[in-house]
Parts: structure tokens; C-alpha cells; sequence
């Protein structure tokens, strides 16, 4: 139902919802007072990127909400305790700037690798800002527009990306996408435990507290999305669930949480539209989950994981869990900042791993994902998926100039792979496959264009292919195929315009469309995206020109962003033999 914009005041205020006149929000357990057109940014947490304030439509920001009680002490490595179980405030939280970011844990090759090609290409500034890191981050921000079309508008949810070590919820700003959506949905933004203090594991851990409990802070994130998010005009029923990179394979994770839930927090009962396939419009319970670049690295052996535990013990000066749940705040934050570098000092780590992630714990999430996708263990969702060509750039060595040196290194990353297994991946992925023709890509036009000083050679380029398609490609493949084949609705894109390294379509999405190379091809993607969230369709709502954007299907058909940046149906490239023995190989992969 679409009000009168008076008659809309008057409901917020009757109602306790937000107007931009009073920016207050009183929840059950507390008040936050937003910001009305807050400067919008735009940060990948490693570098800065110097905007304009080219926002059409104003937005109302509430910032560093808390959705759980500060894990600290005994409720380290424990499942996130809902907020309102703990806290109640009389007096209105000034709710204008993000608090604090949950301690970093930045993996020792990081800054020294291809990153530098994401910084030069979007025009920033390599060099991590000032952040206030602290335990006490788990806070969510919510994005809302100042005059919204309806009194009960649709929410996406992002999660952020950063390979479960890096991130926090402006990584993935949503001010611009909330902005250009003329007054039709709301955005929130969470943040969740990282690295060790997220993602630690062993035994002992597992008996006495949650080996994921990064995960479970996003799920409870989502839960208290379903709970409030009425009060600041938005539709529970209709969450939409958005994640790029760590974020994507953290959406993966939420799909196949406690062996793939009938009804997650993110489910809405919403029946079909008559535009759908049979077994869309049959579906009684539905959610939606954009799934962008979806990263899914190894999920460690129990061994390695009681390596890595080891190794922060050691680090901490500790020998027992009991000793970890009692440093401070401040110890345990210099202990996650130092175990990255002597992990990686010692090769329990390679180039492109970020070493902590999400694990098999036997309860939250039961088998490595591509188990349980094929399984069919997971919640039946629509799902919208992409990924760029260059996904592996950002994660491969540029050192690597010999074909010798590939294989030793992708052991690192893999150390379950045996002869057998590199034989039969380089049959595959040739050395005499990137050189020649392949330098003819756009992306090498593009890029020399940019660096060109830049010297990478063919064995660099055979790296980052296998990383790519192991890590991302491929699974968004097995994602695709297995959704059609259950008849859930499902689309796919591939993205090879420009620069076509991981996370390139990020600013297309999150950056004001006019700031970016082609301000046309922005705005027909963020259509794609809001029509997905508006309608459970990117093709159902268009305020521009766009081609049909058809569903993932026996052929395998997804929608080609080129050099031409224009949208056109194509094969999709990652229904290969490479795909299919990478994807077999999930024993050695670990993911």
C-alpha cells in the first residue's frame, strides 16, 4: 500500500517510525537517533576512494546499532547473546557515525600482493585508515530513505566481505544503492567477529563454545532484522540477503546452516508471481539471497585447525581456552594482529588464503559447502549469483614468473593435493593456454592502459585462473546447476567489462552511478540488483532500458557483461571440464 506522504507522517509518528523531520526510533530496549543525509563514502577498508555527493534523494542513517551484547571475556568463542537480553537505555542513542570495528586480522601478503590492481583501477590510495578496533562490534547500521514509497518497504541485508580476517559494515556502503532507489527499500549493514576471535577452532574450543561464531553473528543479525525492522518502516517479510566476496561465501553459509534450514530468519511467505516458472510459483516460502563473487576457501581439517589454535595459544602465551577468555580486550587484539604474520612465517598458509574462516563444526554447518550444495542441503531460496573473469589477480603472487614455481605454491594452498591431482589441473589449465591471444583480452588493454610498467607473465596468469575458477567460479556453477535442477529460481552473470578483477562490479552497485566509467551500465545492474529485491525478479521493475536477464537453465544461459558493457545471453563459460573435475575434487580443495 502506497500512502499519501501525510498521511504517512502521520502513521510513522503513530507508529514510532522514522521521518526525517524526527529522526528517533524507539525499540523495545532502547531509542537511536539517525543523521539525515549523511555524506555518502565509499572505503574497502585497505584503501580510500575520494567521492562527490552526487546522492539524488536523501537518506536517514542509523549507525552502530548494537544487535549483541560485547563478546568479550567468557562470552569469547560463544554464540552471540541478543542485545536485548542485556540491555535496556531510557535516554536516546545518538545514532549518527559507526562505532567500532571488530579487530582485524590481516593476512601477511596481503598489501604486498595484485591489491595494488583493485586501488590503481578505482583511483584510490593504498594504506588502511584509522580504524577504532574493538570487541565491542557487533553493531549493524540501517540505511533508509528519507521519503520512502511505502510504509513497509523491502530490506536488503549485506553482509561484507574481507575473507572473514578484514571488513566492517561500511565496507559495502549502501547510502548511494538506498539513494538511486527513489524512496524503495531499505539497507542494513552488519558487522561480525573476524579472523581467530570469528573463526577459531579446535577440541577444546568446539566442547566449550562455537567454532563459527562469525557465522552465528550474522544469523543473529538477521534474526534481529525479522524482530525491529518493522519499526523503522521495513518489511520483515520481505529480507533479501546481499554478499560480495567473504559476504557471498557467508550467504553459502547461512543457506546451508544446521544442514539447510526450512525456514530461516531471512524467509518470506510470498507467493509467485505469474511470470515465474511452475516451481517458482509452487514455492510457499520464500527469501531472496544476491549472491555476488561468492569466496568460498578451504574449510581447514581438524588438523589444521588445531594447528592454527596452537599457534594463537602460543602466540598469547597461553595454554588453555580459560586462559584466552581472561586476557584483555587490548592483549587478545594484539594477539589476532601478530598470529597472521607468524602463521605465514611458518607455512601454515599460502598466498590468497586468508587462513581463518568458517569450519565444519559437526553442528552449525555440518560438511564442506559443495557437499552440501550437491546434497541438496540447504534452505530453497530464489538466488541471484555473478562473478568476474580475473577473479584469482587479487590472490596470486606476483612474484610467480616460472612455470615451476606454480605448483609448489598452489601446495600451500592445498596441501592435500598429490601428483595425481596437479597432472590431471594442469592438463587442464596449459601454460600455452595464456599466452598469445589471451593478452588480446580487453582486461590487458585496460590494464596496461592504467600500469603500463606492469610485467606479469603467463605462469601468473595460469595461477590465478585455477585460483579463480576453484574459489569462485566454479561454485557459482554448482550453485546455478543444482538450483535449476530443484527448480528454484535462479539467475547468473558473468562480468568481463573493464578491469574484470574480483569485486569490480562493487562500485557499479555502491557508488553513485554518475561517478563511475559508465554511468549507464551502473544504473542497469543496481536495476537488475532492486528489481531482484522489490520483486523477487530483476527483470519485474525497470526505471531504465535493460535486455531480459533470463533464469539459469539446462542450457546454462546467463547474462554477459563484455568489453561493450552491454548485457547480452551467453553460455555460461564455467559449464567446463575444468569446472566439473574442480568440483570433484572437494577432499583436496576443502571447500
Amino acid at each position: 500500500m502506497t500512502f499519501d506522504s501525510h498521511l504517512l507522517l502521520l502513521f510513522c509518528a503513530l507508529l514510532g517510525v522514522v521521518n526525517a523531520a524526527n529522526p528517533v526510533v524507539k525499540l523495545p530496549y532502547a531509542s537511536y537517533k539517525g543523521a539525515v543525509n549523511n555524506d555518502l563514502g565509499y572505503s574497502l577498508g585497505y584503501a580510500s576512494f575520494a567521492l562527490k555527493k552526487t546522492n539524488v534523494d536523501r537518506i536517514i542513517s542509523y549507525r552502530g546499532i548494537h544487535y549483541a551484547s560485547p563478546p568479550t571475556g567468557d562470552l569469547r568463542w560463544q554464540p552471540p547473546v541478543p542485545i536485548q537480553n542485556t540491555e535496556q537505555q531510557n535516554s536516546v542513542i545518538d545514532a549518527a557515525s559507526s562505532g567500532p570495528t571488530c579487530p582485524l586480522a590481516i593476512p601477511s601478503w596481503f598489501l604486498s600482493g595484485p591489491v595494488i590492481l583493485e586501488i590503481a583501477a578505482g583511483g584510490g590510495t593504498v594504506g588502511f585508515p584509522a580504524l577504532q578496533e574493538s570487541e565491542d562490534c557487533l553493531l549493524l547500521d540501517v540505511l533508509i530513505p528519507s521519503n520512502p514509497q511505502s510504509d513497509n518497504l523491502p530490506v536488503i541485508v549485506q553482509i561484507h566481505g574481507g575473507g572473514y580476517t578484514l571488513g566492517f559494515s561500511e565496507l559495502y556502503a549502501g547510502d548511494n544503492f538506498v539513494s538511486e532507489s527513489k524512496g524503495s527499500v531499505i539497507y542494513v549493514e552488519i558487522q561480525y567477529r573476524l579472523g581467530p576471535l570469528g573463526f577459531l577452532s579446535s577440541q577444546e574450543l568446539r566442547q566449550n563454545g562455537t567454532a563459527n561464531a562469525g557465522i552465528l553473528d550474522q544469523r543473529l543479525a538477521l534474526e534481529w532484522v525479522q524482530k525491529y525492522i518493522s519499526y523503522f518502516g521495513g518489511d520483515p517479510s520481505k529480507v533479501t540477503i546481499w554478499g560480495g566476496s567473504a559476504g557471498g561465501g557467508s550467504v553459502v553459509a547461512q543457506l546451508m546452516l544446521n544442514g539447510g534450514e526450512e525456514k530461516p530468519p531471512f524467509w518470506a511467505a510470498i507467493a509467485g508471481n505469474a511470470s515465474h516458472t511452475n516451481a517458482y510459483m509452487n514455492l510457499k516460502l520464500n527469501s531472496l539471497v544476491l549472491l555476488e563473487y561468492p569466496w568460498i576457501q578451504p574449510y581447514h581439517d581438524d588438523e589444521a585447525l588445531e594447528t592454527q589454535y596452537n599457534a594463537f595459544l602460543k602466540v598469547a602465551n597461553c595454554s588453555s581456552l580459560p586462559c584466552l577468555r581472561a586476557l584483555s580486550s587490548s592483549d587478545i587484539t594484539n594477539v589476532v594482529g601478530s598470529v597472521m604474520s607468524a602463521g605465514y612465517n611458518l607455512g601454515e598458509y599460502g598466498f590468497g588464503d586468508f587462513w581463518f574462516g568458517p569450519s565444519i563444526d559437526g553442528r552449525a554447518i555440518k560438511g564442506l559447502p559443495t557437499d552440501e550444495i550437491a546434497a541438496g542441503r540447504f534452505s530453497r531460496v530464489p538466488l541471484l549469483t555473478d562473478h568476474e573473469e580475473f577473479e584469482g589477480v587479487l590472490f596470486t603472487n606476483m612474484s610467480i614468473h616460472s612455470e615451476d614455481q606454480v605448483e609448489p605454491d598452489l601446495q600451500d594452498v592445498w596441501p592435500a593435493a598429490n601428483a595425481s591431482f596437479f597432472e590431471r589441473l594442469f592438463n587442464l589449465y596449459p601454460l600455452s593456454d595464456f599466452s598469445g591471444n589471451y593478452f588480446q583480452k580487453s582486461f590487458f588493454l585496460d590494464i596496461f592502459a592504467l600500469m603500463p610498467t606492469l610485467t606479469l607473465d603467463a605462469p601468473f596468469y595460469q595461477r590465478q585462473a585455477i585460483l579463480g575458477d576453484a574459489f569462485i567460479g566454479c561454485p557459482t556453477r554448482l550453485l546455478a546447476n543444482t538450483f535449476q535442477k530443484n527448480g528454484l529460481p535462479i539467475w547468473k552473470m558473468t562480468y568481463n567489462y573493464g578491469i574484470a578483477i574480483h569485486s569490480s562490479t562493487q562500485p557499479y552497485l555502491l557508488r553513485a552511478s554518475n561517478d563511475v566509467l559508465n554511468p549507464q551500465l551502473a544504473r542497469t545492474i543496481k536495476d537488475y540488483f532492486l528489481s531482484f529485491a522489490l520483486a523477487r525478479d530483476p527483470n519485474a521493475i525497470s526505471t531504465v532500458a535493460k535486455p531480459m536477464w533470463v533464469q539459469y537453465d539446462t542450457n546454462s544461459t546467463v547474462l554477459g557483461i563484455d568489453s561493450d558493457a552491454k548485457p547480452t545471453l551467453v553460455a555460461d563459460v564455467d559449464d567446463s571440464e575444468k569446472c566439473e573435475f574442480l568440483l570433484s575434487q572437494g577432499h583436496v580443495l576443502r571447500n
